[in-house]
């Protein structure tokens, strides 16, 4: 029963811990920790669904700021580009991460073909004759 009592408490703590340090990730918790990491994990606190979830909102709200500043239009470009990609639909992602290299190398593959293809007619041609 002691241990489901200090789980409670370790718990807060790290509840705590997120809220007040905007902690992003699991691993982001361990530098704030006023207990062991090794006990950490023997509570299996890496586990827990109110931790989880608390650092999903963080990441939510986090996301939803950076969004936000991307938005204005003196954002970078950089930036711009990163939350079109986020906003994108599958369609539109992949001609944005499609390049003039992919389209070349298909050219270069079309004309290789064509080359070869010449060649096994001349072959075919000269053993004609």
């Amino acid at each position: 029963m002691r241990r489901k009592k200090d789980y409670k408490m370790l718990e807060e703590q790290c509840l705590d811990i997120i809220k007040e340090q905007n902690v992003l990730t699991v691993e982001g918790i361990a530098a704030f920790l006023p207990f062991s990491l090794e006990k950490f994990y023997d509570y299996k606190l890496d586990e827990s669904k109110i931790l989880l979830d608390a650092i999903s909102e963080n990441r939510f709200a986090t996301k939803q700021q950076l969004m936000i500043q991307w938005l204005k239009p003196n954002a970078s470009p950089t930036c711009q580009i990163a939350l079109f990609k986020l906003l994108a639909s599958d369609e539109e992602r992949k001609v944005m991460t499609s390049s003039k290299k992919d389209d070349a190398s298909k050219d270069s593959l079309n004309t290789q073909e064509a080359y070869l293809r010449s060649l096994e007619e001349m072959g075919k041609d000269l053993d004609a004759d």
